[in-house]
């Protein structure tokens, strides 16, 4: 595809006059460029349909409209079990700091709600996708079948039945959230994974046209190689109306790693600031901690099998990432060779301050792991080498090589992770939107 194709095709547009491509882009280029879905045998996909209807009946009780400046809209996903309550362990913060001004959405409707709940929050989120999917479906809607056409031609993974559908969802969906926004009157909307296409880009250009500030949270790694994160030329230029006003970053090093339009905030990461805030050192009970990732799975266990055959008698932990599962063949390896899986319900940070020596692939962990000074390993190959930042980490190919190269680095921790959330963000707050 030449430039002056691409070019057409960011132009493309569905019956409503929105433009394709921002819906469509991440799921496109993460296919083709990153690769990372060739193995999904690991990966935990959406509940079954009798769990997601059950859901969506208890979501209803959750349902709250508020008028508020702030709005967060957040996944469970985030929420852990502490005593006997959950938290959102990203987005509470960002409620607790401005709290009379702030209404947490969470969408509970594919992956469970995790009630009860430490704090309160709406429901309301998934709901207005919900009614525009069931206005498309009941209600006939304008359509651009020619450029839809053509889109799916260019991609032949993306099939046009499934455009279609968007289409007729989206059409009712600019309604609702236009009538929805003029109902609470925000000032600003913080959200999760805003970058990476769906309903987000409809939201933003909705908000937009509002007066409303748009902005992410960062949630994870950012590199240059996401492409959720960065765009070319004619993106940005195209795609203005669908572009967010602010990014909310962890620290410095993750600003040179993007490239969306947006103004880069510097706010800090309050999980992290907490929990070490709150956490005296302890003793380091496991002396090497595999954190895995659900496409990398069979090989992690394999460098953790290999280890504990080199080492009889250290403690050696699994730690699945939350959206990754183990078949029974990879449970029995791992406690036939007396590997403790760790529990998803348990935070990672709890398992980080008891772990001497920290061991995974591209996750976000490796890089955590520098707040709480650990000797940090990687398994080597061309993705993780480009995916990482290149001064984090030892990179190994076998597990040999854990006990050969040392992993002796110090390391900038304010670089990757800043320090005073609370008062960078009532600053942007008060500088940026008039909120304080």
């Amino acid at each position: 595809m030449n430039l002056y194709d691409f070019e057409k095709i960011c132009e493309l547009k569905f019956g409503n006059g929105d433009l394709i491509w921002p819906v469509f882009r991440f799921d496109i280029l993460e296919l083709r460029a990153l690769k990372i879905r060739e193995n999904r045998s690991n990966y935990i996909e959406k509940d079954s349909k009798f769990k997601i209807i059950k859901n969506i009946i208890q979501g209803i009780f959750y349902i709250k409209i508020r008028r508020k400046d702030i709005l967060l809209i957040s996944p469970t996903t985030f929420n852990f079990k502490i005593g006997s309550k959950y938290k959102n362990i990203l987005y509470d913060y960002y409620l607790d700091a401005l709290f009379k001004h702030t209404q947490l959405l969470e969408e509970g409707c594919n992956k469970g709600w995790r009630i009860p709940r430490e704090k309160t929050f709406s429901s309301i989120f998934p709901y207005l996708i919900f009614l525009a999917h069931f206005l498309g479906i009941i209600f006939p809607t304008r359509s651009n079948k020619k450029d839809i056409k053509v889109f799916c031609e260019n991609f032949k993974n993306i099939e046009y039945y499934k455009v279609r559908k968007v289409e007729k969802k989206i059409f009712w969906l600019e309604k609702i959230l236009k009538v929805y926004l003029k109902i609470v009157k925000p000032k600003l909307i913080l959200m999760n994974a805003a970058s990476y296409g769906g309903y987000f880009p409809i939201l933003i250009r909705v908000a937009k046209e509002l007066g409303i500030k748009v902005g992410e949270i960062q949630h994870g790694i950012i590199s240059q190689l996401d492409v959720q994160y960065n765009l070319n030329e004619i993106e940005r230029k195209k795609m203005t109306k669908y572009l967010l006003d602010y990014m909310l970053l962890f620290g410095e090093y993750w600003a040179t790693q993007l490239n969306i339009g947006t103004k880069n905030i510097i706010v800090g990461n309050p999980n992290i600031n907490n929990f070490l805030m709150n956490n005296s050192k302890t003793k380091e009970d496991i002396d090497y901690l595999f954190v895995s990732q659900w496409m990398v799975t069979d090989k992690l266990i394999n460098l953790a099998v290999d280890l504990r055959q080199l080492l009889k008698d250290v403690k050696i932990c699994f730690k699945l990432h939350p959206n990754e599962k183990l078949h029974s063949n990879q449970i029995e390896k791992l406690k036939k060779n007396n590997i403790d899986i760790c529990s998803n319900s348990k935070h990672i940070y709890e398992y980080l301050k008891i772990s001497k020596n920290i061991i995974g692939h591209s996750t976000t962990t490796l890089i955590e792991a520098i707040a709480f000074n650990k000797n940090i390993y990687y398994l080597k190959d061309e993705f993780s080498q480009n995916y990482l930042p290149k001064e984090i980490g030892v990179p190994i190919e076998m597990a040999r090589d854990i006990l050969i190269k040392k992993s002796l680095k110090k390391y900038k921790s304010n670089y990757y992770w800043e320090n005073n959330f609370l008062e960078n963000y009532l600053n942007f707050l008060e500088k940026e939107i008039g909120i304080f």
